[in-house]
C-alpha cells in the first residue's frame, strides 16, 4: 500500500507469514517515555501487528523486564515478612525464600 504525504510516497511493508508490518509513528509518540527531550519531534518506523498494535522495541522490553523483576522481588520480600510474622525463624525464611540471612533479618527489624 502506498501513502502520499505531500513530499514522499511511503510504502507499508507486510510480512504475511509473521503477521506484522512496518508502520510510521508520528511526532509525540514517545511523550510519556524516558527518552531524551527533542525525540518527540521525530517520526519513527516501528513494527506493529496487522491491526496496528505496536510491538515493543528493545528499550521497552528492557523496561518491562525491569518492572517484572522489581515486582517479583517486592512480592518475595512480602512473603518473607508474612512468614516472620507467623513466627518462623530467620533461617527457615531464608531456606523458603532464597533471600540472604541479612536481607531477612533486615525485614524483621
Amino acid at each position: 500500500m502506498d501513502t502520499w504525504n505531500g513530499n514522499f510516497v511511503w510504502r507499508r511493508f507486510y510480512a504475511i507469514s509473521t503477521k506484522v508490518k512496518l508502520t510510521l509513528k508520528k511526532p509525540g509518540f514517545y511523550a510519556k517515555s524516558s527518552f531524551v527531550s527533542g525525540i518527540n519531534n521525530m517520526t519513527w518506523l516501528r513494527w506493529a501487528t496487522l491491526d496496528g498494535q505496536l510491538l515493543p522495541n528493545s528499550e521497552e522490553i528492557a523496561e518491562l523486564e525491569k518492572q517484572r523483576a522489581d515486582n517479583a522481588e517486592s512480592q518475595l520480600r512480602q512473603v518473607a515478612v508474612n512468614l516472620l510474622k507467623q513466627g518462623m525463624s530467620v533461617e527457615q525464611v531464608v531456606q523458603i525464600t532464597g533471600l540472604s540471612k541479612s536481607q531477612v533479618a533486615e525485614l524483621g527489624d
